[in-house]
């Protein structure tokens, strides 16, 4: 920990968490900048005493012991205020200690990015051992861009630096939110392309100074060697405007004229503002603040209006027709299909991870830059009209369809290989790359609707849960298994990394979910029972039947919140690391299957259950989180022991009968 309270109160929050306590010089140097609140997590036992007794008396200072992969979301899931992360836990030679990874760094990161607040300090220790040359980059495995790939999806406007130690140059990699543009005044930059566009050029610039948000809105004029008069109507709007730039280049693709306004722009967003299109007064607004709210967007779009008729404005036109976008689905550009719109706004930031758009295409470089960038970042389509498109013939578009479909096909066949190879393909500066994709944590939550209506008492349990952000997924129309089945695909095209199937007919705990994804496991259920006689607990174990057959029995003693090992459980509330499904065949559920020959077939949750213990999976179940099984009443713990104890009672009185039936006999 070769730092000190002056490089931590550059980072202030209220609450300072340090993975790696060591002797607890960190520990020291938090308490030291004015943290209120201070956690450190230690795996060596030795170390974590030493800790104890050195801040015995400081009530600031939490201290933990175990593995911080396994204990951190444990500590951080009921913060609620944004936090300054150390991460400086890992093996390091000598007496340190060595868990299951010689770094549990993306492990801890992607923790982090469960959390629902976007905006945390993260600062990562001794950065010199990840790279490539130093010795233990070779226990790792994973170096610096790793690190920030997994940064960047929790916060796409996490920004870095690299900072000194006291001990060593450059080993600190400092991540905050970016709170300060080239320009502060600039939110957004319009980035305005033109060759030859003199007719279009006057109406397109009085389009962007009458955005509601013009007062923090740039405007970049990339001039491509035009042989018309642009340039002096720009240098007529400069001097009653102060937010245009003026850039004058030899004659480029549009692309490559894109590239230099992206590279010129101040604003965090940048927006294509075609001369030929125009756009509704509140446009940019009502995308800025899509992008403010939903820090898990990389891209916007709006539908438009279409016209004919040159240097029409958005509210007095000649209709033609209207363009109503579909909501954001990545297969649709991978299929071929690029359905953006011509007028998105998108961050400035993810030009640092993928690079520019391909100076090279003609027609399609748009295209292929959504595509490149979609298959880690999501987009959201704004259902408002917010433009309007200019139809023309002469365009760039429809005056090289040739090229278009050379173009077209050429992002498919690229873009539709790096999917099946599960890679990701990286542009920087012309040059292709591919790495594996980042294993970003991801949840859906799964709903089978077996039901055609939904039960009030699932509804407002659900309302209730504690959750990060999540993608719904349902299901219905269909039998249990195949609505199942469903569930899960649809997760996989969505990249999700952990998925919950949860049953209509319950009602959850509200701590449900953040329980179940604590324990990170492949396979962890909640707690839930039979919802007829004997009403018992669906946590089930082997149990031999005879020397040819095996069966299912209900564990029926527990420690309460007691994480207990099952054979199988219900997938009434069940949560899955995505991987299972990877490792056993299609169709995950089904009702085929039998335990005893002539028997009914056991369900399908109790039969994938049988899958994963086949593919060397165990399975958990957390009864701290009971869900109760909806009948006429609600099936729990207490259902069950009700049940027992009456037929218990029954059973003493059945006993006395015949007792005193045979006495009197």
């Amino acid at each position: 920990m070769p730092t000190d309270s002056t490089f931590f109160s550059k980072h202030p929050n209220s609450v300072f968490i340090e993975t790696g306590s060591l002797i607890g010089d960190g520990i020291q140097a938090a308490v030291d900048a004015g943290f209120e609140v201070i956690h450190s997590i230690e795996l060596s036992e030795q170390y974590y005493n030493h800790c104890r007794a050195r801040f015995s008396d400081n009530p600031k200072v939490h201290l933990h012991l175990g593995d911080s992969s396994k204990i951190l979301w444990g500590i951080i899931a009921e913060i609620e205020v944004p936090i300054t992360f150390w991460l400086d836990g890992h093996h390091c030679g000598g007496d340190t200690a060595f868990g299951d990874k010689a770094s549990p760094l993306l492990d801890e990161l992607d923790i982090i990015a469960r959390h629902p607040i976007k905006t945390h300090t993260i600062l990562v220790d001794d950065l010199r051992c990840w790279n490539v040359n130093d010795i233990n980059y070779q226990s790792y495995q994973f170096g610096l861009n790793e690190i920030q790939e997994k940064i960047r999806a929790i916060n796409p406007e996490y920004v870095f630096t690299i900072e000194d130690s006291a001990m060593f140059t450059k080993d600190i990699l400092v991540a905050k939110i970016r709170t300060g543009r080239e320009n502060p005044m600039y939110s957004v930059t319009a980035i305005v392309s033109t060759y030859n566009s003199e007719r279009f050029m006057r109406g397109c610039l009085e389009d962007l100074e009458c955005q509601t948000i013009a007062d923090r809105l740039e405007i970049v004029v990339v001039d491509s060697g035009s042989t018309e008069n642009e340039r002096d109507i720009v240098a007529e709007f400069q001097q009653r405007y102060d937010n245009i730039r003026y850039i004058r280049t030899e004659r480029e693709t549009v692309y490559a004229a894109w590239n230099r306004g992206v590279k010129a722009a101040s604003g965090k967003y940048l927006t294509n503002a075609n001369t030929d299109d125009r756009h509704r007064k509140d446009a940019f607004e009502i995308q800025e603040k899509m992008l403010d709210l939903h820090p898990e967007f990389a891209l916007v779009y709006g539908d438009v209006y279409v016209t004919e008729t040159p240097n029409e404005t958005f509210d007095k036109n000649t209709l033609v027709g209207t363009i109503p976008y579909p909501t954001f689905d990545r297969q649709n550009l991978i299929n071929g299909n690029c359905l953006i719109g011509p007028q998105p706004m998108w961050r400035a930031s993810v030009h640092d991870e993928y690079g520019y758009f391909d100076e090279n295409m003609i027609t399609s470089g748009d295209y292929e830059f959504w595509t490149r960038i979609s298959q880690t970042k999501d987009f959201y389509h704004i259902s408002q009209f917010l433009g309007l498109y200019m139809e023309r013939g002469d365009s760039v578009e429809h005056s090289n369809r040739r090229a278009q479909y050379e173009e077209n096909k050429r992002i498919v066949e690229t873009y539709q290989q790096a999917a099946k190879e599960d890679k990701a393909i990286n542009r920087i500066d012309g040059i292709s790359t591919g790495w594996a994709k980042s294993k970003v944590f991801r949840l859906g939550i799964g709903i089978p609707l077996t039901f055609p209506w939904v039960p009030a008492s699932f509804f407002n349990s659900f309302v209730h849960l504690e959750r990060p952000d999540f993608i719904f997924l349902h299901a219905d129309n269909g039998d249990i298994c195949g609505l199942r089945n469903d569930i899960v695909e649809k997760a996989m095209l969505e990249g999700v990394t952990h998925l919950i199937m949860m049953d209509v007919d319950q009602v959850y705990h509200p701590k449900t979910i953040t329980r179940l994804l604590s324990h990170n496991l492949p396979v962890v259920g909640a707690l839930v029972h039979r919802r007829y006689p004997p009403f018992d607990s669906l946590m089930l174990k082997v149990v031999e039947i005879d020397d040819k057959f095996n069966g299912y029995e209900s564990i029926d003693e527990w420690e309460e919140g007691e994480l207990v090992e099952v054979d199988a459980t219900g997938g009434g509330c069940l949560m899955f690391n995505m991987e299972v499904f990877k490792k056993i065949p299609r169709p995950w559920f089904r009702n085929d299957r039998q335990v005893v020959e002539g028997l009914p077939a056991i369900g399908e949750d109790i039969g994938f259950c049988q899958d994963l213990k086949a593919a060397g999976y165990r399975i958990f179940v957390d009864t701290s989180v009971p869900a109760g099984h909806l009948t006429t009443m609600i099936v729990n713990t207490a259902t069950n022991r009700l049940y027992r104890s009456m037929k218990e009672q029954q059973n003493k009185k059945a006993l006395e009968r015949a007792i005193d039936t045979t006495q009197g006999g």
